[in-house]
This record gives C-alpha cells, sequence and structure tokens, in this order.
C-alpha cells in the first residue's frame, strides 16, 4: 500500500518533520480539539502523538501528510484499546510494572491472545479449496495508467496559486487547447524532485478517497486538483484495467502463503472493529487536517452531504479509511480547491 500511495503520490513530503513533532513538543496557547477520543473519556491529544512518535521511529516516515498521520494514529488507537483490553482480562504484563498507556509489546502479546490463528494449508487440494471458496483472496485490483503533475501548494504560478493554476491548466486540456505533456513538461520547469507526467500503470488499491475517485473515473478523464499535505495534483486516467480473477494455474505454487495473508487479513479487521465498537474509538479528521494547515471538512448549507463525504469525526473502523477528500472531480471540473 506505501509502494502504490508513493507512486502516486510522491516521495517528496516534508510536512510532518516540522508540524506534528514540533507542535506536540511544547503545549499550545489556545487549547486545540483532541486528534481521538475513547467512550470512556480519554483523549489522545497532540503531545500524546508527538510523544508516541518520537518512541515509534518506524511510523515517522509516514506522518508526513494527512492520510500519513491518520493511519500512524490508528495504529496508536489500537495499541491504546489493546491495552485497555488486555488489563479487562488480566493479561499478565511483562515485569512487575504496570503497562503503559500506549506500550506496543504489551499490545501485541494481547494481540495474540485475542486474534484469530491463521494456518497455511497442509497440501494443494486444501489449497485450492480455499481459491474456490473465497476468489476474492486473488483477485487482481483494478489498475490505470497515470499521469501525474504535482507542485508544492505554496507555489505561485503566473500569478495564480498552484492549485488554480492547475485548475486553468485542466480546462486547457479538455478543451484541447493543450495537452496533459504539455502541462507536465511546464510543472517540471517548476518542480523537478519528483516525476512529472507519465507514472505508468498503478494498481488502485487501498480505501482513500483519493484512490475510489481515481479507480471510479474512466479513460480519458481528468481528476483533480486535489492537495495533499503540502503539494497539489493533477491525475490524468490514460487507460484502465477492470479488477479480474487470477487463474489457478498463476497462483497455485503462491496460494497457501495468500490464504495465511488473507486469513490475517480478516483477523485484523475482525479484531479492529470489535474493539472499536467496544471502546467507542473515534478519530477527529478535522483536528488532523489542522496540523497541515489543511481546511476542516465543509458542507455547504443550500446541498446535501454526499454519501461518501466524511464525518467530522470518524469512527475508527481499522480498515485504514481517512476520507481524506470532500471531492474529486473528473473531466467536468466542477468542484476545483477540494483537498486531501
Amino acid at each position: 500500500m506505501k509502494k502504490v500511495l508513493n507512486a502516486v503520490f510522491g516521495h517528496t513530503r516534508f510536512v510532518l518533520a516540522g508540524v506534528v513533532l514540533s507542535v506536540c513538543a511544547v503545549h499550545a496557547v489556545a487549547e486545540t480539539p483532541p486528534l481521538a477520543t475513547l467512550a470512556n473519556g480519554e483523549t489522545i491529544t497532540e503531545a500524546d502523538f508527538g510523544a508516541y512518535l518520537n518512541r515509534r521511529v518506524d511510523l515517522k516516515p509516514l506522518v508526513r501528510n494527512f492520510w500519513g498521520a491518520e493511519n500512524a494514529l490508528r495504529e496508536m488507537v489500537m495499541t491504546r484499546m489493546l491495552v485497555l483490553e488486555g488489563q479487562r482480562i488480566k493479561v499478565p504484563v511483562r515485569s512487575s510494572e504496570k503497562a503503559e498507556r500506549f506500550d506496543d509489546i504489551y499490545a501485541h502479546a494481547v494481540y495474540q491472545q485475542l486474534a484469530e490463528t491463521c494456518v497455511k494449508p497442509s497440501d494443494e487440494v486444501a489449497a485450492r479449496r480455499f481459491y474456490d471458496k473465497n476468489p476474492e483472496a486473488f483477485t487482481a485490483p483494478a489498475s490505470a495508467r497515470l499521469a501525474r503533475v504535482m507542485l508544492p501548494a505554496s507555489e505561485k504560478v503566473a500569478g495564480s496559486s498552484a492549485m488554480g493554476w492547475l485548475m486553468d491548466q485542466a480546462q486547457e486540456v479538455v478543451k484541447s487547447a493543450k495537452s496533459f505533456e504539455q502541462v507536465a513538461q511546464d510543472a517540471e520547469k517548476i518542480y523537478k524532485m519528483e516525476v512529472q507526467g507519465d507514472l505508468g500503470w498503478v494498481n488502485l488499491t487501498g480505501d482513500l478517497a483519493i484512490m475510489r475517485a481515481l479507480a471510479g473515473a474512466k479513460k480519458g478523464e481528468i481528476v483533480g486538483p486535489v492537495r495533499d499535505g503540502d503539494f497539489a495534483y493533477l491525475f490524468l486516467i490514460g487507460d484502465v484495467r477492470p479488477s479480474y480473477l487470477m487463474k489457478w494455474d498463476d497462483v497455485k505454487t503462491s496460494a497457501a502463503n495468500r490464504q495465511l495473508s488473507f486469513c490475517r487479513e480478516k483477523a485484523n479487521k475482525s479484531l479492529s472493529e470489535k474493539l472499536t465498537k467496544q471502546y467507542g474509538a473515534a478519530i477527529n479528521t478535522d483536528a488532523i487536517k489542522a496540523l497541515f494547515k489543511i481546511p476542516p471538512s465543509r458542507t455547504p448549507a443550500s446541498a446535501s452531504p454526499p454519501a461518501n463525504s466524511p464525518a467530522k469525526n470518524s469512527k475508527f473502523d481499522g480498515k485504514g479509511k481517512s476520507g481524506s477528500i470532500a471531492s474529486a472531480v473528473s473531466n467536468r471540473l466542477d468542484q476545483a480547491g477540494h483537498h486531501l
């Protein structure tokens, strides 16, 4: 998943190195809303998040934009729920000391007790039986031939903001006054640290709003502009490949490993949903957006919210949903300026 997101959004993300860590290192003068809450009254603040990231150096590279910060926060919330559940069912701690609030080692021990045990099939016959009963485990995701233009959101281009300039360029492409390749060439003169233009074939996996928007677009359509952290993006769908069930002969050598990983995915999801309901965990997406100076979710008074619009406080369901853009537009380009 991380590789897919890097392919779509690029590798250069500087935001949280100076945002969450510095914001969390000191107490703000004005009290800010918590990033997450539990039904027992507990809150997870920016300071809690910063302290957790200082300990979890493996998460720091991920926490450089909205979706990365939200995914790291989800892991932190899951850790806290596992600690609480372990204390409730009296899972012993590794020493005489009480488990810390976000004790990853203790949480892992609790997880091992709670999660379903998964084993590989004993032989090829058993693996084939699993293949026949679980086609979703062997279905290749939809993919698209993507072209991308990305600019620092703070950049001024021809007197316009990066988002405004990208919108103007999208309209030029729609009117056939300019090719997307020309837009990419112009963008490369401004920003050269990432590939501008053709990205090749990209699997449209994950439940990020932008990935759903790309998956729903048709050949020749433009998606964007959209913003993620410090960058603004515009995408062109060059071609699409629908998802498909892989043939048994193509997967039989890896079917046993796939059965094991699929079982673990389901076990993780089931346990996450159970604990979320039990402890009433909710993530404040607007509070995360504030770390990146992204405007909060807004719903116009004259319009009903779309069915898939993210709530201000979204239930943590363990699925990795971010709901990170209010909308991503196709070649109609009638909803400019939405942010990740």
